[in-house]
């Protein structure tokens, strides 16, 4: 199993792409910790890893809280006694124009500052060791315009974060990566893809005409997680169906 015997960290991995990819991860053999704002989600998705044989345990992060940020990783750091991966994926919405000033501290707090919280906290864990692999979730609205201030701002921060921490973290044995979801099937896209004449309209700009599943990314987080990916860092790997190809 590419992941045996690592220990893995998934913000928001209470659902969608972090349920999915917490899964991956125990699938794969690592030890995971999933963090989530949501206990009882949260909670509900480790207790299902365990039943499946995997290794995984549920603690509760807010991660626009800095601190609760650094003694996440500083515990299980100790506990474990090494931290491998570390899957910065927790974000929100971003909500439209009529609200877009109430809403931009917050979605930067969360989609930009919290990752970076995270980067900072693992790659100090990683460096004192044999280094590690850190994936962030940006998004294909990182690279286009059309999904809102404060969202497009905080997901191509992360992409210009993620590169930037990458000539960093190389010099430590320490990979660091970024996923660009495009149109996922998750609880927070939910509205979108139930209502057939609004999905309908948007697959036509997916060349790959249907909307992804969170396991889809979950592949491609495990990959460059894993040492199959030992030579990639400082990568946005666009995975959209073809939309930002047109």
């Amino acid at each position: 199993m590419r992941l045996d015997k690592r220990v893995a960290i998934v913000t928001g991995g209470g659902s969608g792409i972090g349920a999915a990819t917490a899964r991956r991860f125990a699938a794969e053999g690592a030890a995971v910790v999933v963090t989530d704002l949501n206990a009882e989600t949260g909670g509900r998705v480790a207790s299902a890893m365990r039943g499946s044989s995997g290794q995984a345990e549920f603690l509760p992060l807010n991660t626009s809280d800095d601190a609760g940020m650094r003694d996440l990783v500083r515990d299980v750091t100790a506990r474990h006694g090494r931290l491998d991966i570390m899957f910065n994926n927790a974000g929100i919405g971003g909500g439209g124009f009529a609200d877009r000033r109430d809403r931009w501290r917050e979605v930067i707090a969360v989609n930009l500052s919290g990752v970076y919280s995270g980067c900072c906290y693992a790659m100090e864990a990683m460096s004192g060791g044999e280094g590690g692999s850190i994936v962030n979730t940006a998004s294909m609205a990182g690279l286009v315009g059309g999904y809102g201030d404060a969202y497009s701002a905080a997901k191509a921060g992360v992409i210009g974060l993620t590169r930037q921490l990458a000539l960093e973290g190389a010099p430590k044995g320490i990979r660091v990566n970024c996923v660009c979801p495009g149109y996922i099937k998750t609880g927070m896209t939910r509205s979108a893809w139930e209502d057939q004449q609004l999905s309908e309209r948007i697959l036509r700009n997916v060349p790959i005409r249907r909307w992804a599943e969170p396991e889809e990314i979950a592949a491609a987080v495990a990959f460059l997680a894993s040492d199959d990916a030992s030579y990639i860092t400082g990568h946005a790997l666009v995975i959209d169906g073809g939309y930002t190809a047109r």
